[in-house]
């Protein structure tokens, strides 16, 4: 939903404690909601989570004009998880803002509505396994398939049975 990624393409980013400070510079200044089926989906602020460094590597002609070359980064944000969902059909509306008053260019504000379609587990594995199945319904359902896990049933720092690191 709220998302910070730094690396040491930028010039002003070069150690590990610069990272994670401008990983979460944009976040501190944020307001995320969201819902489930029209349900407000409760307690976002604590599913937070920086990820462990990892590298990026840009290619030629990128479009943030650094060399093509791999950098060392690290990212930290605020995600939904939502536990499994029941088959059918379900929307996800996902809404962000940030007014950072020390680094107005970090300002946005977004809002996306997701149609998920959930289908039950054997129908995903035969249409993935049977050749003549569309590309559109291998998709959907490859998506559907997805394991997740609501925030208020989860403790946050498990995502799906893994430990995951609190800042």
């Amino acid at each position: 939903m709220l998302t910070g990624e730094c690396d040491t393409s930028e010039s002003t980013s070069q150690s590990d404690a610069d990272l994670r400070q401008c990983s979460t510079a944009g976040d501190e200044y944020g307001a995320i909601s969201a819902t489930l089926d029209g349900q407000k989906i409760e307690n976002l602020d604590s599913y937070r989570t920086a990820t462990d460094f990892f590298n990026v590597t840009y290619v030629k002609d990128n479009i943030f004009d650094v060399p093509a070359v791999t950098y060392r980064g690290v990212a930290d944000g605020f995600f939904v998880f939502l536990k499994p969902l029941s088959v059918g059909n379900h929307e996800l509306q996902v809404k962000t803002s940030v007014t950072n008053p020390t680094t107005p260019s970090f300002n946005y504000a977004s809002e996306a509505m997701y149609h998920l379609k959930i289908s039950p587990k054997s129908q995903i594995e035969d249409n993935i396994t049977n050749k003549s199945s569309t590309l559109n319904s291998n998709i959907t359902n490859k998506s559907s398939g997805l394991n997740t896990t609501m925030p208020n049933q989860l403790p946050p720092e498990s995502i799906n049975g893994s430990k995951v690191g609190k800042i």
